[in-house]
């Protein structure tokens, strides 16, 4: 027999410690379990620890978990801290607690302060009457619109265990797939703006100097150098109209990302950069049909799922396109036809199209490893279902 303790929660959600001798940690959940209560954690303890330590072990506890929440209390809320609050809260619903306990149990585990005390508002607004998605809706910036509508059709629905869930994995998805296209466009974009750094210091301040030696010389240069040293007293004599001119560009930039129609120009400027273009406009459509197969997955309607979809792309010019979409599936256009378009790669709308003609109600799921997206070397999973 071995000592563990453990940590439990009680069918209201109160947390209970203790000690128990057992064959294995298995055998003390299933202890816990005849007790009705939820499991949170079992830990192996030597017998001889079991006394004076622990009194020390548990100070060492509490005075992590109060720098936590004093760091909780200045830290933004993350991604990865919405991930473990939906899957906290996933595990308790599963386990039996009721959506007031799971709440009034995260609300208290969690380390973030702004996040805790929006719980504890999910709490009080449910306990008054309010849905727990419209009282997610109104903490604004903590949780999108995406997660809310997912929560509303769970709600509707009762599967709000397992909806939660799969928003869990689509957070940490979208995360992950974020964080991979930003590590793949960090060398390019420092090779590039160190050769512009290089090439400033050497037209700027080292080839002047030796075009003034080379000039008193009077001896006849190559044209390479002849061109480096006209280059460097070019922008000498205009570099003041250059900046001007790179602040203009600048400016009108900006001025067009700030405006819906500029924007929409822009963006679909950007994806036909090569190489850059076909990458990130992978990313937008993996981003798109993960969405759109997560909202219908949950309950979500059709057209609504689209709307939602287009609201959550970045580019523009790709989101439009679900907004269009929309608007033509009123007409009575199938999805299929629906999204055909230049900026939709032909393979999401094969893609659809069959999930079209699979009873309506079949969920496709196509590794799309095809060379039509496959330039950047990723995968693009698409996942749509479409009631007929």
């Amino acid at each position: 027999m071995a000592a563990f303790r453990y940590v439990a929660l009680d069918r209201s959600g109160r947390e209970v410690r203790g000690n128990l001798d057992a064959p294995d940690a298995r055998a003390v959940a299933g202890m816990l379990k005849e007790r009705s209560l939820f499991v949170v954690s079992i830990d192996a303890a030597a017998e001889a620890f079991l006394g004076s330590s622990m009194a020390g072990r548990l100070a060492g506890r509490q005075r992590g978990a109060a720098s936590r929440n004093t760091l909780g209390a200045v830290l933004p809320v993350r991604t990865r801290d919405r991930v473990v609050f939906l899957r906290q809260m996933a595990l308790m619903l599963r386990s039996g607690l009721t959506l007031l306990q799971a709440l009034d149990v995260a609300a208290r585990q969690t380390s973030k302060k702004r996040l805790s005390d929006a719980i504890g508002r999910f709490g009080q607004d449910v306990r008054s009457g309010r849905s727990f998605a419209e009282s997610m809706r109104g903490e604004r910036g903590l949780f999108s619109k995406f997660v809310t509508n997912v929560v509303a059709s769970a709600e509707a629905s009762g599967d709000m265990d397992a909806s939660l869930d799969r928003t869990a994995v689509y957070l940490e998805r979208q995360a992950a797939t974020r964080t991979k296209l930003l590590s793949s466009m960090f060398y390019p974009a420092f090779v590039v703006l160190a050769g512009i750094v290089v090439f400033v210091f050497l037209v700027g301040w080292v080839i002047p100097k030796f075009a003034k030696y080379l000039t008193q010389r009077g001896v006849a240069l190559p044209w390479s150098t002849q061109v480096l040293i006209d280059v460097s007293q070019f922008l000498q004599s205009y570099g003041v109209v250059i900046l001007g001119g790179i602040g203009a560009a600048v400016a009108g930039l900006v001025f067009m990302h700030v405006n819906p129609w500029g924007r929409q120009k822009l963006d679909r400027a950007v994806l036909r950069v090569p190489v850059i273009g076909g990458v990130l406009t992978v990313a937008a459509m993996a981003h798109a049909s993960r969405s759109l197969s997560m909202l219908l997955n949950s309950g979500v309607t059709l057209l609504e799922s689209l709307r939602i979809t287009a609201r959550i792309v970045n580019n523009r010019a790709i989101s439009s396109r679900f907004t269009d979409a929309a608007e033509r599936i009123l007409k009575g256009d199938s999805l299929s036809q629906s999204l055909e378009h230049a900026v939709i790669p032909p393979m999401v709308n094969h893609v659809v199209a069959v999930g079209e003609r699979v009873d309506g109600y079949e969920l496709v799921d196509v590794d799309a490893r095809s060379a039509t997206l496959r330039k950047d070397g990723r995968s693009l999973v698409v996942r749509m279902k479409e009631d007929s």
